[in-house]
Parts: C-alpha cells; sequence; structure tokens
C-alpha cells in the first residue's frame, strides 16, 4: 500500500519508472492527493521557475496543488524536481492554460496570427485565476 510520494518513487524507481499513477488502487491515489493538499509554496518552487522562466507565468499555488492532484505523474515530478524536463515542463504549462480554459502554447508551424492570438487571450484570461504575466 502506497501513502505518500516517497513510497510512490520509490516503486518508481524499483520498476525503472514503468510503474505510473496508473497502476495505483483508488485508495492510494487519495492518499497522494491527501498529501498534496498539505504541500505549500516551497514545493512548487522548482515548478514555479520553470513556469517563469520558460513561460512568462507566476501561477499561484492553489492552482499548482490542482492541476499535480488531477495528474499525480506529474506531480511526482514537481515533487521530485524532475519538472526541469521539456516534456515535464510543457506538461505542467499544457495543464495551466487547460485549467483557465485556453488551448496548448503554439507551436512552429502554428503561425505568426495563432501566436498573436494566444498571446492575446492569455493576457485576457491569466488574471482572472490570479496568474500573473511577466513582462
Amino acid at each position: 500500500m502506497i501513502t505518500n510520494f516517497n513510497q510512490f518513487i520509490a516503486e518508481c524507481k524499483a520498476t525503472r519508472w514503468e510503474f505510473s499513477a496508473d497502476d495505483l488502487s483508488a485508495e492510494e491515489k487519495v492518499y497522494l492527493r491527501r498529501e498534496i493538499s498539505g504541500w505549500v509554496d516551497t514545493h512548487f518552487e522548482a515548478a514555479d521557475t520553470q513556469l517563469q522562466s520558460w513561460y512568462g507565468m507566476e501561477v499561484p499555488t492553489e492552482i499548482l496543488k490542482v492541476i499535480a492532484s488531477a495528474d499525480l505523474d506529474l506531480a511526482q515530478e514537481i515533487y521530485t524536481g524532475g519538472i526541469g524536463d521539456t516534456c515535464q515542463r510543457e506538461q505542467l504549462a499544457d495543464a495551466v492554460l487547460k485549467h483557465i480554459g485556453l488551448p496548448r502554447w503554439p507551436i512552429y508551424g502554428d503561425g505568426e496570427e495563432a501566436s498573436k492570438r494566444f498571446a492575446e487571450q492569455l493576457k485576457e484570461a491569466a488574471p482572472k485565476f490570479g496568474i500573473k504575466i511577466l513582462s
């Protein structure tokens, strides 16, 4: 029975990362979500750094808690500091955007108009959720 993130991470390492949140029982997920609810700002420092440095967003801890609770594998990356890897960092940014009702960040090939439209939508939507867009 996994009841905390240290146990979850140990199981992931023991299986060479073949174990994931999909393999947890409903009860184990409840334990991990309960632990996330007690996380404070310092638990999210690496996530904050990534979001500010790469995406120019300052996201409230409460939103990050909601995102982590919804995606326990992403929570594990936040917990271990692995959130700095490109894939995980982009998953986090996309989760923030989804939380505020926006599509994924524009990518190369979407075009300049799509990027401009996205930037306008982000500047309009973000403050409604307490997210600061940094200059």
